[in-house]
C-alpha cells in the first residue's frame, strides 16, 4: 500500500532544514525526509523514540537521529514518542478533503 502526503516544493529553504543542512548537509536532509516517510506509515503519525531502532531502520548511527528529532525544532517530542506538527496538520487538511468528498459522492 502506498502512502502519500504533501509537502512544499520549497521545503529546503525553510530556515530550520537550512539549520539542519548546514550541519548534517543533505544526507541531513534526506534523513528528515525518511522520518517523516516513516511518521506517515503510522496511524497516528507518531513515533517512539527508540532511536536505536530508527537508526538501524535507516542504517545510521542513533546519536544522528537522535539530533535531527530534537536539536532543529522540526519534530515535538513527548515523554516517549515524536512527531511533525506539519505532518499531522496536512494530514488532517487530507482526510477533511476525503470526508467531503465522501459525503458528496452520496448526495
Amino acid at each position: 500500500m502506498h502512502h502519500y502526503f504533501s509537502h512544499d516544493s520549497n521545503a529546503r529553504h525553510h530556515e530550520k532544514l537550512l539549520a539542519l543542512r548546514m550541519k548534517h548537509g543533505w544526507a541531513g536532509y534526506g534523513l528528515y525526509w525518511a522520518l517523516i516517510e516513516k511518521l506517515r506509515e503510522t496511524d497516528e503519525y507518531k513515533l517512539s523514540k527508540n532511536y536505536d531502532l530508527i537508526a538501524f531502520d535507516l542504517r545510521v548511527d542513533s546519536t544522528l537521529i537522535e539530533n535531527i528529532i530534537n536539536d532543529f525544532g522540526l519534530f515535538v517530542t513527548e515523554e516517549n514518542f515524536f512527531y511533525s506538527e506539519s505532518l499531522c496538520k496536512r494530514m488532517a487538511m487530507k482526510e477533511s478533503k476525503s470526508e467531503k468528498a465522501r459525503k458528496a459522492a452520496r448526495i
